[in-house]
């Protein structure tokens, strides 16, 4: 990757993050930790960034940039919380199992905690896929379809994907939702939507993985009531009243301080 392209989409990736890692960077651009780091001096000279040991934090001062302060305030709160639920994942997920990973940020970063696993992945999540091929232990299925640019990640999806996921049948699902409330989980996108219903069809355990700031939140295409789930992985911080309809419903829910 040229180093202009490299300089915008670590830019991207911070003003989405709010803070990354040399080697996620690596493994995103295809060039060497010495490259990278090369890239990070030279965008804390703009004064985008701050590099700290192994990796940036985006600036939040009046030096940054303009895409700098449109980031959200909370954007290193919520990747707090999805590493938290990547531990959890991480010791959840069956060893020598067909793991299926979703869309989305969540899954993107659930793949950083699965790459010391001895597992097989199927995923349309391209970005997991690239940070997953760095392991020596996963195994890497990508089923054809369309590629797409969905907000800030890159996604396979549309009827041939579709149709390549119905003869296989995975151990578990790992899958990230856009919103919950106690009617049932909802998602922002109707092919998406459409994927996850079928993949409800071909996993023997389905594990909805959902950071507490999305709790009672709605989004335009409901997927399904709240027993969809086999398993959700939440953070410890999700409101009692989501617990006790859990238990009421005999949701197995799985938080940092539960194992």
């Amino acid at each position: 990757m040229a180093k202009a392209l490299r300089l915008m989409k670590i830019k991207e990736l911070l003003t989405e993050r709010g803070a990354i890692d040399t080697q996620t960077l690596c493994a995103l651009t295809g060039v060497s930790k010495v490259t990278i780091r090369s890239d990070l001096i030279h965008l804390e000279e703009e004064g985008f960034l701050h590099r700290t040991y192994g990796g940036a934090v985006l600036r939040k001062d009046g030096n940054a940039s303009d895409s700098a302060a449109a980031v959200p305030a909370d954007s290193s709160e919520k990747m707090r919380r999805l590493a938290e639920l990547g531990g959890v994942v991480q010791r959840h997920v069956a060893s020598a199992s067909w793991v299926m990973l979703g869309y989305g940020v969540t899954c993107r970063e659930i793949a950083r905690s699965l790459l010391n696993q001895n597992i097989r992945v199927v995923t349309g999540n391209i970005d997991a896929a690239v940070i997953l091929s760095e392991s020596s232990t996963v195994e890497i299925f990508i089923p054809g379809g369309y590629l797409r640019r969905h907000y800030n990640y890159l996604m396979l999806n549309g009827e041939w994907y579709q149709k390549a996921l119905v003869g296989l049948t995975v151990d578990q699902a790992y899958i990230g939702v856009a919103g919950i409330d106690p009617s049932g989980f909802t998602v922002g996108d109707v092919l998406e939507c459409q994927t996850l219903e079928l993949i409800r069809k071909i996993a023997r355990e389905v594990i909805v993985v959902i950071d507490s700031g999305k709790f009672d939140r709605t989004a335009f295409f409901r997927l399904g009531d709240l027993e969809y789930a086999d398993t959700i992985i939440t953070n410890d911080d999700i409101p009692d009243s989501y617990r006790e309809l859990f238990r009421e419903k005999n949701i197995r829910f799985l938080t940092p301080s539960s194992l």
